[in-house]
């Protein structure tokens, strides 16, 4: 018996090392998350716009477009829970931040990255970003918790797939056409019914506390309703639009510093060059919306 105990404990000394080693590796490669991180507290002095949110905006918005120094902080499956706690985290550091840009839609305002289409991204937020928000023995607290992230990251990074950020959070990385089909967005954009007041409720809330926040700091924030197809948007559940439209009105009459502007359905954005696919520009639309939203944050 002695003699098998001992040969497991040798086994097990063997194979630890292997889920360590491999932590230690996910952790060195280059992700977004710790580029956009160390690119805005690197200009931390100078930034005056930060463009944030979720894909709408990630390698969409330009911020070489704005006469104001500005950095696209924008991560793709971003949540407005993660949307306030990176503000949280990082407004502090920002002394000359004068704007805050942030995608709000039929998407986002029934949408928690907990429960969405991946929440392994998670981990990101916890390991890279500086948002703590659970305890270190959780799975969110290692890249090798988050599923089949992390083997996507090795491998992506040795057969050279990994595209480096460019200067201000730049990466013009936009499909140029139409990628996707209305019905598969649709039924994932669309929350079930029995969770939509619960999900509204805890985005009001982090929608609520970052315009306090921003109010708090003397910070303007802008909140922006992207273009969309016209297919896209004849297919919204009507409630969940109004809801969006509750949670917009509230803020700005709760609120002097925050103003909203709808481009769902603007005239200037009709061609299907515009999509890359039906609820996101692509990069002929990107550079519309970019142009656009930076004479926008002159007003």
């Amino acid at each position: 018996m002695k003699k098998i105990l001992l040969r497991c404990a040798l086994f097990g000394l063997l194979i630890v090392p292997l889920p360590v080693a491999l932590e230690i590796l996910a952790r060195k490669l280059p992700n977004v998350y710790k580029e956009k991180r160390d690119m805005l507290l690197s200009g931390k002095d100078s930034v005056e716009v930060l463009i944030h949110g979720a894909s709408h905006f990630d390698g969409r918005i330009n911020p070489h477009a704005f006469e104001q120094y500005a950095v696209n902080f924008a991560i793709i499956g971003q949540s407005h829970r993660y949307d306030y706690l990176l503000l949280k985290r990082y407004i502090d550091s920002l002394p000359r931040l004068r704007v805050v840009i942030l995608p709000v839609g039929y998407f986002h305002i029934c949408y928690d990255l907990e429960r969405g289409i991946n929440p392994n991204f998670i981990c990101k937020y916890q390991i890279y970003s500086g948002c703590s928000e659970h305890g270190v023995l959780s799975k969110y607290s290692y890249e090798l918790g988050s599923s089949t992230d992390w083997r996507k990251a090795i491998y992506n990074y040795f057969r050279g797939r990994y595209v480096a950020l460019g200067a201000k959070g730049w990466k013009d990385n936009v499909p140029p056409g139409f990628t996707d089909d209305v019905k598969r967005q649709l039924l994932r954009g669309t929350a079930p019914a029995a969770q939509r007041a619960e999900l509204f409720a805890l985005n009001f809330s982090y929608l609520r506390q970052m315009a306090e926040l921003c109010q708090r700091h003397r910070v303007r924030l802008l909140l922006v309703s992207a273009p969309v197809m016209e297919a896209y948007y004849a297919g919204f559940d009507k409630e969940q639009l109004r809801l969006l439209y509750v949670a917009v009105d509230s803020l700005r009459a709760g609120y002097d510093n925050v103003s909203y502007v709808n481009y769902m359905r603007d005239e200037r954005f009709v061609a299907p060059a515009d999509f890359a696919d039906v609820s996101h520009v692509s990069r002929q639309g990107a550079a519309k919306l970019s142009a656009i939203l930076a004479e926008e944050v002159k007003r």
